[in-house]
Order: structure tokens, then sequence, then C-alpha cells
């Protein structure tokens, strides 16, 4: 009776020489195609019986070692003919082996890091729009300033961009921290010359960074107050509003005249009014 090997003994015959070859994928006779090495057989190595052929060379298929027989799948030839056949032409024989894959790896891309907070940044504007704007210092102005039209206003440049100011998003319009030229003078074109008037020249410019942060969301809105049934209100119906008289607690302390307290029909929601009549108050 033939015994069966260990699966211990079975996995270090695959293992083994996955370790020591020294074949490298990419130069299998199949290039590595399929996520496998295929090597065309010696003819000494040809099997003399049909049955070697019964596999054909799909590596879900074809065990380690094993032979099959190619018709151009996974990087195989189709003509290779390295083996005789029971007809005329010969086979193509592949024999399935271990190799090395030294193919550069590719590292995974870091994580994203989560962006700094705008608060803990000395941002000199921009929390209007919901972003961090610093003034840049005379090292970092732009060198080609012409005019505003060179760079993008604040509420409308990307990360990390220069932009000159206009007095958007709290932005200083006289923060004048970089210099500018004259667009009549170094090849500055007088739009309008011939209309008989000239740029205004321009000396200074507002420049500032915008820095990538994030502000922290914003607290919920506190709930609203219940609603009051209309028909628990004294007046204001005719009007499409709810009036209530005041207790007279909470009557205000200083003297109002007519003049001072809003008619009831103008009052805003909250305030106060004095009623003459109007919305079906009482006078």
């Amino acid at each position: 009776a033939t015994s069966m090997k260990p699966l211990s003994h079975m996995l270090l015959q695959v293992l083994i020489p996955a370790l020591t070859s020294s074949l490298e994928c990419k130069d299998c006779d199949n290039g590595g195609a399929c996520g496998m090495c295929l090597n065309l057989v010696g003819s000494d190595e040809c099997p003399s019986s049909s049955r070697a052929y019964s596999h054909t060379c799909d590596p879900s298929q074809l065990p380690m070692n094993d032979l099959c027989e190619a018709d151009g799948e996974c990087g195989t030839s189709n003509d290779a003919d390295n083996c005789a056949g029971h007809h005329h032409g010969g086979r193509d024989v592949y024999r399935r082996s271990v190799c090395r894959d030294n193919a550069p790896r590719v590292p995974p891309s870091p994580p994203d890091l989560p962006l700094p907070r705008c608060d803990d940044l000395q941002c000199d504007a921009g929390a209007s729009c919901g972003i961090c704007l610093v003034l840049v210092s005379r090292e970092e102005c732009p060198e080609s300033w012409v005019s505003d039209w060179t760079l993008h206003t604040c509420d409308k440049v990307a990360d990390g961009d220069l932009c000159e100011a206009d007095g958007e998003c709290g932005t200083n319009n006289d923060a004048s921290n970089c210099e500018g030229r004259d667009p009549n003078q170094e090849g500055g074109r007088p739009i309008g010359a011939s209309h008989g008037w000239q740029f205004q020249r321009q000396i200074t410019a507002d420049v500032y960074r915008r820095v990538a942060c994030a502000y922290p969301p914003s607290p919920p809105r506190p709930p609203s107050p219940p609603p009051i049934f209309c028909d628990a209100c004294d007046a204001g119906s005719e009007c499409g509003i709810c009036l209530k008289q005041i207790p007279s607690e909470e009557c205000p302390s200083a003297y109002f005249s007519d003049r001072e307290l809003r008619p009831c029909d103008v009052a805003k929601v909250g305030e106060l009014c004095e009623a003459d009549g109007e919305c079906g108050t009482r006078d």
C-alpha cells in the first residue's frame, strides 16, 4: 500500500524552490504572465504518453512542476512545436516552475494627514469666507506683479496660491505689503490710451497667501421655540401675526411714547409695540 506524504513535506517541496529560485519571473518563457512561470521543456523531457497533455496552461488547473500543452494562453506560444505529436506538426509543451519576482514594489500612498485647525494658525483674514489668508513677506512678493488682474481676488484663490486683496473676506485694502509697477511702463499695454486716458499709476499691492486649514464645524442651531397657537393670541390675526398683551411687571421701566415704540403692525417678532387699534388691538 502506498502512504500519503505529510502535508508539511508537500509544502516544503513548493516553498523551498520558491525561496532558492534564481530565475526571475520576467525571464520565464511566458514572461511570468498570469502570475506563473512557464518554460518550454527540452526534447529529452517530452513525455511519451498523451496523458501528459491533459492539462492546459491555465493557472487554476496546472499544479506546480506539472506539464501542460499550450494554445497561446498566459503568454505561451502556439507554434513552439518543441515536442512531437501523434498527428502532423508538434506540441507546445511547458512546465510550470517556480520563479523569483524582483519587480519593484510600489509603496502604498501615505494616508492623508488631517489639515491643521485654522484657529491654531495666525490668519490675517479670511474667516468670514471660511478660509485662512496670511499677508506675505517682502521676500514672497511676486516679482512680476503688474496689476490687480494678474492675481486672483482673495475670495477665489486656491490653497497655497497668492491673491491680491480689495477688502474681500476681511482683507486689508491698504496693507501695501508688496510693490507693484506702473502698467504703462516696462511693456505694460495702456488700454484706453486711444480714448485720451491712461492707467492710474499703482505702486503697491495687498498680497495674501491662502493657507490650507480647516475651521471647526459650526455648532448646531438651537432648537426653535415651541409655536404659539394663534387662538392663544390677544390680537393680530387680521395682520397674520400674533400679539399678546404683556403683564404689568414686563412693562418698560422708562416711559416710552408712541414715537419710541413701533406700531404693532410693523413690530418685529419679540419686540414690544404700542397699539392704536391696528391689527385688532384695543386702543
